[in-house]
C-alpha cells in the first residue's frame, strides 16, 4: 500500500486527466438473469449447470456470440452486443457462473500477448480466461479461438487485477484514437485498481511520451520495470526514449537487456517471420521460423508458418514436412482438420 501511494504522488495523475467511473465489470442486468433462470434454472448439479452455461455461451443457438477484438466490454455491453474480446467474454462469464452459484476465477494468459504499435511506442495487453473449480477439478473457458492451448503459463489473478485490464484496454482504445487524456485518464485509474499491473504502467509510459512528458514517461516506465523484472516491452520503449532525448549511455544499457532477451524468445523470431513473409522476403522469413522452432519445437503456427513460407518458394517436400508436423500438433479437431484439408489441397498440384 506504501508503495502506491507513493508513486502515485510522484506522477501526480490528477493533473490534466479526466476523471473514470467506478465499473462493476460483471454486473448482470434483468435480462442476462432471466435468461439464465429459463435455460438454467431446473438444473441443479453443478457441473451440469456448468456443462449447460458452456453450451449457452457458446452455442450459435442462444448467444451466437462473435469475436472482436477491437474493444472490451463489461458483462452486459457484452450480452447485449453478442461480440467483444477475450476479457470482455470473460467478464459476461464469470458474472454469470456466479450467478448460478459456480466457483469462477479470472486467469490470466502470460504466453500469449498482444501488442498495438503507436508510432515509436508500444501498447501492451494479455490474453485472459476463466476457470471454474467444481468438486476438486478445474476446468478452462477460453473464448480466444486463435489461442494454442500448449504449454501455456497461466496464474489466477483477483477480480481487482481483471478490472484493472479492461481500464488498460480502454486506455489502450483511447490511446489507438489519440485521444491520450483518456488513455492517461484509464491508465491511471487501472493502476489505482491494481497497482503491480506492469503492463498498465509501460502503457502510461507510452502515453506520456506521445505527449513528450519524458519525466512522467521515465518514471511509468521505471514502475512497470519494478513491478515485472522481465517488462520487456517497457525497456524497449525506455530505451527508445532515452534515445530520443540523447541520454545514449542509458539507452544503450536498456537496449541490451531486451536483444538479448529477444534473442532466446521464439515468439519474437516468429514475429520477425511473419513481417518478411508478408512483404514477401520469404527466404528470411523461413531463417526467422527456424529460429523460433528450435527455440519451441511444439507450437503448431510456428510449423505452418514456415510451410506457407517453403510453398511460396516452391519448395513443396519441405512445405509438406511442416504442414504434416503443424496437423500433428494441433490441440483440436479444428485445427487438425484445417491442416488435412491444405494436405490435400497441396496433394492435388502434385
Amino acid at each position: 500500500m506504501l508503495v502506491g501511494m507513493f508513486v502515485f504522488f510522484a506522477l501526480n495523475p490528477g493533473q490534466g486527466v479526466t476523471t473514470v467511473p467506478e465499473v462493476d465489470v460483471t454486473a448482470l442486468n434483468q435480462d442476462m438473469c432471466d435468461f439464465l433462470e429459463e435455460n438454467i434454472g431446473k438444473v441443479h448439479d453443478p457441473y451440469n449447470r456448468f456443462r449447460s452455461l458452456v453450451y449457452l455461451v457458446f452455442s450459435e443457438k442462444f448467444l451466437d456470440l462473435a469475436y472482436d477484438n477491437t474493444h472490451t466490454k463489461t458483462a452486459i455491453e457484452t450480452f447485449e452486443t453478442r461480440n467483444g474480446n477475450c476479457l470482455s467474454f470473460t467478464n459476461m462469464f464469470v458474472g454469470m457462473a456466479r450467478h448460478i452459484g459456480l466457483n469462477v476465477s479470472y486467469q490470466e494468459v502470460y504466453n500469449t500477448p498482444s501488442w498495438d504499435k503507436q508510432g515509436n511506442v508500444v501498447l501492451l495487453n494479455r490474453h485472459m480466461n476463466a476457470m471454474v473449480t467444481i468438486a476438486g477439478s478445474s476446468y478452462v473457458v477460453d473464448f480466444n479461438p486463435y489461442q494454442d492451448h500448449l504449454e501455456l503459463r497461466t496464474r489466477l489473478v483477483s477480480d481487482a487485477r481483471a478490472k484493472a485490464q479492461y481500464y488498460n484496454n480502454l486506455g489502450a482504445e483511447r490511446f489507438q484514437l489519440r485521444d491520450t487524456e483518456g488513455a492517461l485518464a484509464y491508465f491511471h485509474k487501472a493502476i489505482k485498481t491494481s497497482p503491480s499491473l506492469s503492463y498498465a504502467w509501460s502503457n502510461m509510459g507510452a502515453a506520456y511520451t506521445y505527449e513528450k512528458k519524458f519525466d512522467k514517461a521515465e518514471e511509468a516506465y521505471r514502475q512497470a520495470i519494478k513491478h515485472n523484472p522481465r517488462a520487456y516491452t517497457a525497456m524497449s520503449n525506455l530505451a527508445r526514449m532515452y534515445e530520443r532525448t540523447g541520454q545514449l549511455d542509458k539507452a544503450k544499457m536498456y537496449s541490451k537487456k531486451v536483444a538479448r532477451y529477444r534473442k532466446k524468445n521464439p515468439y519474437f523470431h516468429y514475429a520477425l517471420g511473419e513481417e518478411a513473409y508478408l512483404v514477401g522476403n520469404y527466404e528470411e522469413a523461413v531463417e526467422h521460423f527456424k529460429n523460433a522452432i528450435g527455440r519451441k519445437r511444439k507450437v503448431h503456427d510456428f510449423h505452418f508458418a514456415i510451410s506457407k513460407a517453403y510453398a511460396r518458394m516452391d519448395n513443396t517436400e519441405r512445405s509438406e514436412h511442416h504442414l504434416k508436423k503443424a496437423r500433428d500438433l494441433a490441440p483440436d479437431v479444428f485445427n487438425r482438420n484445417r491442416y488435412n484439408a491444405k494436405l490435400e489441397a497441396l496433394a492435388s498440384t502434385n
